[in-house]
C-alpha cells in the first residue's frame, strides 16, 4: 500500500503560531495587569500609536462608530479617541477581546469605551453595524486560515473599511527586541511574548499571499510594521420595484 501524498500548502501559507502567555488562562490578575501595562508602554515609546493613527485617522468623521478587534486594555483605541478629539471629531469606540480579564483591566485605565467579550472570527454584530474596524498587533497571533476569517468578519461589520496594523518581519527587529524591552523595563511575560511576536511576524509577501477579500493597500509603516487597508461591507443591493 502506498501512502497518499499530503496536500500541498499554497505558497506563502502561514500556519497557526504557538500561543503567547497572555493568550492563556494561567496568568494571575496582577501578571495580566503588568503585561498589559508593559504593552501600553511599548505602544507609547516604540511608535505603536502613530502606525495606527496615520492609516485610520484621515478616514474618521464625527458620529462614527469604530471597532477595535483584539483590543486588550483598549490603549490603542484610547489613542484614537484622543487624536480624533484633538481634530474635533467625536467618535464612539467598541473594543472586542476574547479575554474578559483584559477588558476588565482596561476599563479602569480607559473609561468611555464599550467593551464586548467575543471571538474575532464570529463578531456579534450585524453587517455594516460600525463604520470602521481596526486591529493593532493582533494579526500575528494567527495563521493564514484564521486571519482570512477574522479580516472577513471585520469587513462584514464595517461599512467604511478596515485597517490592520502589525509587525513586519525583520531580522534587525529580532536582534533589537530584547534590548528594547529591557530598556523599557518590561516584565517576564511581556519579554517572552515580545520575542514570540517578533518571530511570528509576517512578511509583506505573506500578507499579500493571504488573498484577503477586496482590493486593498499594503504599506510599510515605521518602524518594522505594516498597515493593510481594505474596503468594508458592500452596501446592500437595491431591487427594483
Amino acid at each position: 500500500m502506498t501512502r497518499s501524498a499530503a496536500p500541498a500548502q499554497e505558497e506563502g501559507y502561514v500556519p497557526s503560531p504557538p500561543p503567547e502567555q497572555m493568550d492563556g488562562d494561567h496568568l494571575s490578575y496582577e501578571k495580566t495587569r503588568r503585561a498589559l501595562r508593559d504593552l501600553r508602554r511599548v505602544n507609547r515609546w516604540l511608535w505603536g500609536y502613530p502606525s495606527v493613527l496615520r492609516s485610520l485617522l484621515p478616514r474618521l468623521n464625527s458620529g462614527q462608530r469604530v471597532l477595535d478587534v483584539g483590543t486588550g486594555s483598549g490603549d490603542v483605541a484610547a489613542a484614537v479617541l484622543q487624536a480624533a478629539a484633538q481634530r474635533g471629531v467625536d467618535l464612539s469606540v467598541i473594543g472586542v477581546d476574547f479575554k474578559l480579564r483584559h477588558l476588565t483591566v482596561g476599563r479602569s485605565w480607559h473609561p468611555g469605551q464599550l467593551r464586548v467579550v467575543a471571538s474575532a472570527d464570529a463578531l456579534p454584530f450585524a453587517t455594516g453595524a460600525v463604520d470602521h474596524a481596526f486591529s493593532s498587533l493582533f494579526f500575528h497571533h494567527f495563521g493564514s486560515d484564521s486571519n482570512k476569517a477574522i479580516v472577513g468578519e471585520m469587513q462584514r461589520v464595517a461599512s467604511q473599511g478596515v485597517v490592520v496594523v502589525d509587525l513586519r518581519r525583520s531580522f534587525l527587529l529580532r536582534l533589537t527586541i530584547g534590548p528594547l524591552l529591557r530598556l523599557l523595563g518590561a516584565g517576564s511575560v511581556a519579554r517572552n511574548d515580545g520575542h514570540l511576536s517578533v518571530r511570528c511576524a509576517w512578511s509583506l509577501a505573506q500578507v499579500r499571499s493571504c488573498q484577503l477579500q477586496g482590493r486593498g493597500q499594503l504599506r510599510r509603516r515605521f518602524p518594522f510594521r505594516f498597515a493593510l487597508t481594505l474596503p468594508g461591507a458592500e452596501p446592500p443591493q437595491q431591487t427594483l420595484p
